[in-house]
């Protein structure tokens, strides 16, 4: 699981100001107490990574989040993998907000009581108001230009390796390729890992015919013998 400094956790109980969430209306048909029970339950155990702007909600809230009993949470908790999680360095755990928001989707289109599906779906519109919350996506904003500045870094340095070592022709013009595409995997701009320099001849072909995954475009580059 990825771990935070707790200083980077921020419960979103502690947000003052115009960076409070403000929650949505409660669904008609479903009963007050149950709509307040959710909405305190996020207020308490809801979380923002004051670095990445995810959210999270930690899973001692699951029975209330996703209606249902203890040991069920537990089980689906336990069933989870480790990236829909992350954790601070005391060892609290927050599952991620869009796992939980696809979860409850996905029981309210279950076989269940008119009721039980509502209750769902206040559940579903609490979390994404938190996940949308301004807060985060200021957030956002300003880790996406921190990354794209370390992007450009990271380029010149595998560059400057991918010419130092003989792999790439300086003579020629050189581009650097994301095997996973910034649109498809945005926290992996920078990553040095997922840099690949590239003749840029060989760089517009690719993309020329459609483009692809990392595993085509290591085939790729294999069938072109670079």
């Amino acid at each position: 699981m990825d771990k935070d400094s707790t200083n980077e956790i921020i419960p979103i109980e502690e947000l003052k100001g115009k960076d409070q969430i403000n929650f949505s209306e409660k669904i008609s048909s479903v009963p007050q107490k149950d709509a307040d029970k959710i909405k305190n339950s996020l207020r308490r155990n809801a979380v923002i990574n004051s670095q990445t702007g995810e959210t999270g909600v930690a899973t001692k809230a699951l029975p209330t989040i996703l209606n249902t009993d203890p040991e069920t949470a537990r089980t689906y908790a336990l069933t989870q993998p480790k990236e829909n999680f992350f954790e601070d360095n005391k060892g609290n755990q927050y599952i991620k907000t869009p796992t939980l928001i696809a979860e409850t989707s996905k029981r309210a289109e279950e076989p269940r009581p008119p009721t039980q599906r509502d209750i769902l779906r206040q559940s579903r519109t609490y979390l994404t108001d938190v996940s949308d919350s301004p807060v985060a996506d200021k957030t956002r904003d300003h880790h996406r230009k921190q990354l794209e500045t370390q992007m450009k870094k990271e380029k010149r340095n595998v560059k400057r390796e991918a010419i130092r070592t003989g792999k790439l022709d300086p003579s020629s013009p050189i581009d650097v390729h994301h095997k996973e595409s910034v649109s498809s995997a945005p926290r992996k701009m920078a990553d040095p890992k997922n840099l690949d320099p590239v003749d840029r001849a060989l760089h517009q072909k690719w993309h020329k015919q459609g483009g692809g995954t990392a595993a085509e475009w290591e085939r790729f580059k294999k069938d072109e013998r670079h």
